[in-house]
């Protein structure tokens, strides 16, 4: 089913109801409408003024060969420079310095030992593998936001009842944005652009509610771009034109509201929004 597809309702309709006529100055509490919607969209046709916004498939669980090969050898290495070190100040005698060295290596092993922990644990033990759709349904009559995910065991060939991961109504200062990472030095990132759903006026640390879809790093990012005014007009909310830097998706009155020097490992990821 595409992002424009419309199939008429069944036994049940989406409905304007009053308060999604007016303008929110705060975002509306979620009242129970993405269960019902995903228990409608399981048993019935899909309901008028509800469309499939994206639908994107990804595997997860196994024993991900690549992530657990690189976590073992970045926490071997941390922990063997410590190692190496203690070995090295017993060897050469000097007993007076451990407590200084053992207190040292604590931030390594602190580091490293998770790693290679976790590296280990996901190739002795892996989670199942699975097949997972993510689908994004959007109600226009209500301006309501589900993501819904189906999950099949591959292994044991079983399909999971479907998840409600996120649902939300949008208020009048969400928009669609374009954010860009570009690539690393040393290229460990090729870099990406993202169309994302987002609230400027949020009292969260992130301005991100949602991230649409994902496209590999361009300057004037058009295929992100293109997608991006294409939610606009499906969801009828206006999109920001210009493409901003991610990490302008953290909201600094809030993670920083002393305005120093702010230091974050990794995007700013998806407001909580409970």
């Amino acid at each position: 089913m595409g992002l424009l597809n419309r199939v008429n309702a069944g036994d049940f309709e989406s409905r304007p109801d009053a308060a999604a006529s007016r303008q929110f100055t705060k975002r509306r509490p979620n009242d129970g409408r993405g269960e019902k919607l995903m228990d409608v969209l399981e048993h019935s046709p899909v309901p008028s003024g509800v469309v499939l916004l994206r639908e994107n498939e990804f595997t997860r669980g196994g024993r991900m060969w690549g992530q657990s090969l690189f976590m073992l050898i970045f926490g071997t290495v941390f922990c063997g420079i410590v190692i190496t070190v203690l070995v090295m100040a017993l060897v050469g005698g000097a007993i007076i310095a451990l407590p200084c060295f053992l207190i040292f290596s604590i931030p390594f092993f602190m580091f490293g030992g998770p790693m290679v922990i976790g590296g280990l644990d996901t190739i002795i033990n892996p989670e199942p593998l699975e097949d997972v759709t993510h689908k994004f349904w959007y109600d226009k009559n209500n301006k309501f936001l589900a993501l819904i995910e189906h999950c099949r065991d591959v292994e044991e060939d079983e399909e999971y009842a479907p998840e409600l991961i996120r649902e939300f109504y949008l208020a009048d200062s969400d928009e669609i944005k374009v954010i860009s990472d570009p690539p690393s030095d040393g290229a460990v990132s090729a870099g990406y652009t993202q169309v994302v759903l987002w609230d400027q006026n949020t009292d969260k640390e992130s301005r991100i509610l949602l991230f649409l879809d994902s496209f590999p790093y361009s300057k004037k990012a058009e295929p992100a771009v293109e997608k991006a005014r294409e939610y606009s007009i499906i969801m009828r909310i206006p999109y920001s034109k210009k493409p901003i830097w991610e990490q302008n998706a953290f909201n600094q009155e809030v993670v920083n509201p002393d305005g120093g020097i702010f230091i974050t490992r990794g995007g700013p990821g998806v407001a909580d929004l409970d």
